[in-house]
C-alpha cells in the first residue's frame, strides 16, 4: 500500500507541475528524479549487496513496475485531459529501481546480515521458488478478499453509526420550548 501512496503522490507531483506550466518532457525527469531530502546512513556493502539480491529473488522489481503500470493505467483514467506525451514522458521517468533503492535501508533496519544470508538460501530453495512462484497470485487473491473484506468493514460501520444515531434521537428527551426572559431594557 506505501509503494502505491509513493507511487501516486509522485504521479501527482508531476500532474500538478504540468498542470500549472507547459512542461516539457525532458523536464519531467528532472522534476521526478530530484535528489531526496536526507541520505541514508551508510550501510556495509556486501549486506546491501545481498539485500539487493533477496529483492530481485521475491520478485519486488517485478512487482514495482506492474505497480507502475497499474498507477498510470488508473491516473489517466482519473485524469483524461492529461496529453499522451506526458504519460510517455513519465512512464521513461518511472523506474523500479528507486523503489529498490528506498527499500534498501528498510531490509537493513530489520534483518541481520545473516537473516537476509538466510533468506536468500530459503528463496533459492524449492519450497522458496515455490513460493515465490504462487505469491502473485496470493497477492491478487489476497487484494480481492481484503477489498471485499474492508467494504464489507465499511459497510457494517456506516450501519452501525446510522444506529446509533437513530438510538441517540429516539432517546433523547423531547426539546423543551425555552422561554427567554424578558429584556431589561425595554419600550415605555
Amino acid at each position: 500500500m506505501r509503494r502505491a501512496l509513493i507511487l501516486v503522490v509522485s504521479c501527482g507531483i508531476a500532474v500538478v507541475v504540468w498542470a500549472q506550466s507547459a512542461v516539457k518532457t525532458s523536464d519531467i525527469g528532472a522534476v521526478a528524479s530530484a535528489p531526496a531530502a536526507s541520505a541514508p546512513a551508510a550501510i556495509d556493502e556486501a549486506k546491501v549487496k545481498d539485500i539487493r539480491i533477496l529483492l530481485e529473488l521475491t520478485g519486488t522489481r517485478q512487482m514495482a513496475q506492474e505497480l507502475i503500470d497499474r498507477t498510470l493505467a488508473q491516473m489517466k483514467r482519473t485524469l483524461p485531459n492529461v496529453p499522451s506525451e506526458f504519460w510517455v514522458g513519465i512512464a521513461q521517468v518511472l523506474n523500479p529501481q528507486d523503489l529498490l533503492d528506498m527499500m534498501v535501508p528498510i531490509y537493513d533496519r530489520h534483518f541481520s546480515h545473516e537473516d537476509v544470508k538466510g533468506l536468500i538460501a530459503f528463496y533459492n530453495s524449492p519450497v522458496g521458488k515455490r513460493l515465490q512462484a504462487a505469491q502473485p497470485a496470493i497477492l491478487r487473491e489476497t487484494h480481492e478478499v481484503d477489498q471485499a473484506w474492508s467494504q464489507g468493514v465499511v459497510s457494517t460501520i456506516l450501519h452501525r453509526a446510522d444506529q446509533f444515531r437513530q438510538y441517540q434521537l429516539a432517546t433523547q428527551p423531547a426539546s423543551q420550548p425555552t422561554t427567554e426572559p424578558a429584556s431589561e431594557t425595554s419600550c415605555k
